[in-house]
């Protein structure tokens, strides 16, 4: 390992040093950009860094959307931006959240095209409606997912639920959850709605 003199500070140092930076692009302004010395390379400190800010920025970017409807006209409208608390439709970096429990109405998301989402929670009183033009995706191939997760809510699947690569997916709490007259995709496996146990 390289050593510097006991009286030479590190930054006086006549080797550069190196920028690095984080290309997610939601990342906290304080984990945009990082110098990092070479010392710290030849330390082999330096992999392990790396993964600590890929994790860092990973989390990050990782957003929680909350379903609460109603919006005139639009009430159960999935890509109706002020249906969502913050006021942004989900797509594949989000966490959705289905509470069950709405202000002065019971309007339940439906979905009528394609939308990827990076996981959802069906909580009790709350239903998610995939109508015959829709398409849900979970997809877990590139980061991790634990898919839907059901706290008494329910399913009803006129089009399509495909789930890939998902942590802990239970496909019997899955067609227990599930009504319809669609398809529920399992890491290419397809189950038709002669599977769901709410016909």
């Amino acid at each position: 390992m390289v050593q510097l003199p006991v009286d030479q500070p590190l930054d006086q140092c006549p080797i550069r040093w190196i920028r690095i930076t984080c290309f997610y692009p939601d990342c906290p302004p304080i984990l945009e950009s990082y110098l990092i010395h070479p010392l710290i390379i030849l330390n082999m400190k330096f992999p392990i860094l790396i993964l600590f800010l890929m994790m860092t920025c990973s989390a990050w970017s990782q957003t929680t959307v909350e379903w609460i409807g109603g919006t005139p006209g639009k009430e159960t409208k999935w890509e109706e931006a002020r249906n969502w608390s913050p006021q942004v439709v989900p797509d594949y970096t989000c966490k959705v959240v289905l509470p069950g429990y709405q202000t002065g109405h019971a309007a339940q998301p439906m979905v009528d095209g394609f939308v990827e989402v990076l996981s959802i929670e069906v909580h009790q009183g709350a239903t998610l409606y995939i109508k015959e033009s829709g398409e849900v995706l979970i997809d877990g191939t590139d980061v991790y997912t634990e898919g839907i997760k059901n706290y008494g809510g329910q399913l009803h699947i006129d089009g399509a639920l495909e789930l890939k690569k998902v942590a802990g997916a239970s496909l019997a709490e899955l067609f227990e959850i599930s009504a319809g007259q669609g398809s529920l995709i399992v890491n290419e496996q397809v189950f038709q709605s002669e599977c769901f146990a709410n016909q």
